[in-house]
């Protein structure tokens, strides 16, 4: 007798995949499915049940199974609020583990996702859960997965990377349908793909084998988004991220409530190791997981262009070419050669490593519109072209990295182009006419500088992307909460005015209610403004670094209580902490110091911060008695500050010692 797998969200995409696969099974007998939609697929082994997975009687349905495959996610928000995606995704997912233990379903296998990671290269499953704050649909799996380890540590979880194939996300199909490809300033940017049939068939074998934990699914190879979207076509406009981000900020200002954070995908490297799936679930095709997605490099509808021997190679292919060669960060490359020389552009050309691919323009117009079309990470400019000087061209580049070709350093052009800033910044260096040897290594620093200069200017543009979101949501959050509680004192002090004048025996009573209701909503109102302004990154972080920020503030409430004895101990490593995060980190020994005194009779705070085993620890320990008639008070913003670092918050007081103390461990 054969297996009977429960499906559930057996209307999704990836069911559509899954459920051919299973069926075709001789080890399988029945296949049911549930979803709130009806599903379309039909076979003789499957049978639709519609309805909710949160529903109190799942665990009626699953009795009798012998597996789960638990695939019911959302992706997008369409149109839901936070809470309400949280309840589908993690409450919903919860409810399908608790339901099918209930039930004695021996093996359950839930679909997660390499977002979970946030960002990294190579990763192993055994790597710290840290997905993008940003990211719900990461947050979420990333909370299922942390959730079920301690509930439910049978379940098998699958974190496979982009899925492509005919029934990939919308957003994915449309990408490869496109006339248009998005871009990135160079080094683009890192992942990895596989094919929803390697899915499959990695679905199959945690049903038939006894295995457990995560497993990483994804093809070895790594490649750009952009590349592999164009890969099979020559010609694709090309459309600059951060114009599809602001179309996004102008879409949610205009009150589309959709998540356009899997943008990032675009500008995040994020690429994991294979081995323990190759390992433990090896047999038949699924020993090198992926391969379909590295044959069809645009899947579905366009496997076929994908498969066709291009006219030129693409960088992609070329980067293929050698496995080893990938470890290098200079492997793959775009050179744009813009010289009316054909002598020395081909010697140019012959010196460059075969894998890098090069383009060649002999005048400014020409360069201008490579440069535009193709992702050029460096240009090599002659000082005179044919149509102008290199300088026009650098100068109508943007901020594309250019090293210089001139046969005397001495002429007065060459010396002019460094007087001018336009062009000047984006000078990365100079090659001499005839060539000498050694040339190579001038270029490779020439594309270093440059792809260090685009991932400063990345960093600078991601980071202030968050800032302007915060200050929105800042704004909003303050003219929702502070409108409305106005709105209510104006009628308070009309109810009043009324009573005032009408006046009566009980004037006075109902003057006070009315009072004390204002100072009710005055107080609501101030608590909004304190959480809405903590929300904002602190000033002096940016100014003087985080261990300067919180040496200030310790010393301004030494000021402010000066019977209360304050001491700080912080090691120099956490000034190499990023700016993003470093302001959290002051927002938790803020609120941390805060609480301490707001909640004890303090007698002395001792705060220390360290650095070990690249985690940053944080400790604040008050020594005085408690005001509480608890032992602990709300830790709730603490909590998701600490969350959002993906850290762990312990805190422990008693009455009894006469103390209390915060620790928090953030990986860094």
């Amino acid at each position: 007798m054969g297996l009977h797998i429960f499906l559930t969200g057996s209307s999704s995409g990836l069911a559509g995949a899954l459920l051919p696969h299973l069926c075709r099974q001789e080890g399988v007998a029945r296949v049911t499915g549930l979803d709130l939609r009806p599903t379309a697929f039909t076979h003789p082994k499957f049978s639709f049940q519609q309805g909710d997975m949160r529903a109190p009687d799942l665990t009626a349905r699953l009795r009798g199974c012998d597996a789960v495959v638990h695939t019911a996610y959302a992706v997008m928000r369409e149109g839901r609020s936070e809470a309400a995606l949280h309840d589908n995704n993690v409450g919903g997912s919860l409810n399908v583990f608790r339901a099918a233990e209930a039930a004695g379903v021996p093996k359950v296998v839930n679909m997660s996702s390499v977002s979970v990671y946030g960002r990294g290269r190579g990763l192993e499953e055994g790597r710290r859960l840290r997905p993008s704050p940003l990211f719900t649909y990461a947050r979420h799996k990333a909370e299922i997965e942390r959730e079920a380890a301690l509930q439910h540590p049978c379940v098998v979880h699958l974190r496979a990377h982009l899925i492509f194939g005919p029934n990939a996300q919308p957003f994915l199909r449309q990408m490869c349908r496109a006339a248009w490809r998005i871009t990135t300033p160079a080094p683009w940017p890192l992942l990895q793909v596989v094919h929803e049939d390697d899915v499959a068939q990695a679905v199959m074998r945690c049903l038939e084998r006894d295995v457990s934990g995560a497993f990483n699914l994804a093809a070895p190879e790594e490649v750009a988004l952009s590349q592999l979207v164009r890969h099979g076509r020559r010609f694709m406009v090309p459309l600059p991220l951060a114009w599809v981000r602001a179309a996004a900020a102008l879409a949610r200002r205009f009150g589309h409530r959709d998540e356009y954070t899997w943008l990032d995908v675009f500008d995040t490297t994020l690429t994991v190791s294979c081995r323990r799936p190759s390992r433990c679930l090896a047999g038949g095709r699924l020993t090198a997981p992926g391969r379909r997605a590295r044959r069809w490099g645009r899947a579905g509808a366009h496997h076929r262009a994908a498969r066709r021997r291009p006219t030129r190679p693409s960088a992609h292919h070329r980067a293929r070419g050698s496995r080893a060669s990938m470890d290098s960060p200079l492997t793959h490359a775009t050179v744009l050669i813009v010289d009316d020389d054909p002598i020395f552009s081909e010697s140019l050309r012959m010196i460059l490593p075969a894998q890098w691919q090069t383009l060649q323009a002999p005048d400014v117009r020409s360069a201008l519109a490579l440069a535009r079309a193709e992702p050029v990470e460096l240009a090599l400019v002659d000082m005179h072209l044919l149509d102008g000087q290199g300088s026009d061209f650098i100068r109508m580049a943007g901020t594309l990295p250019c090293m210089l070709c001139t046969q005397d350093q001495g002429e007065p052009a060459f010396q002019a182009i460094f007087d001018d800033p336009a062009v000047a910044q984006n000078v990365v260096g100079y090659l001499t006419k005839p060539l000498k040897p050694g040339t190579i290594w001038s270029i490779r620093a020439g594309l270093q500088i440059g792809r260090e200069r685009a991932r400063r200017d990345r960093l600078v543009a991601e980071a202030t992307a968050r800032f302007e979101e915060e200050r929105r949501q800042v704004a909003g959050e303050l003219h929702d909460m502070v409108g409305a509680s106005l709105t209510q004192l104006t009628w308070i002090f009309s109810n009043i005015d009324h009573a005032a004048k009408a006046g009566g025996p009980h004037t006075v009573d109902e003057v006070e209610a009315q009072c004390r209701r204002g100072r009710d909503i005055v107080r609501e109102a101030h608590g909004a403004v304190s959480r809405a302004v903590k929300a904002l990154q602190p000033e002096e972080v940016h100014i003087i670094g985080l261990r300067g920020a919180v040496d200030y503030m310790v010393a301004q409430w030494q000021q402010t209580a000066p019977r209360v004895q304050f001491t700080l101990s912080c090691a120099k490593d956490v000034d190499q902490i990023d700016t993003r995060r470093a302001g959290i980190i002051y927002r938790i020994v803020q609120e941390g110091i805060t609480n301490a005194m707001r909640h004890t009779d303090a007698e002395g705070v001792d705060t220390r911060m360290a650095c070990r085993d690249q985690q940053l620890e944080v400790s604040i320990l008050s020594q005085g008695r408690l005001l509480t008639s608890t032992d602990t008070y709300l830790l709730t913003s603490l909590r998701e500050r600490t969350a959002s670092l993906g850290g762990v918050l312990q805190f422990s007081c008693g009455t009894s010692q006469g103390n209390s103390h915060l620790k928090v461990v953030i990986p860094i």
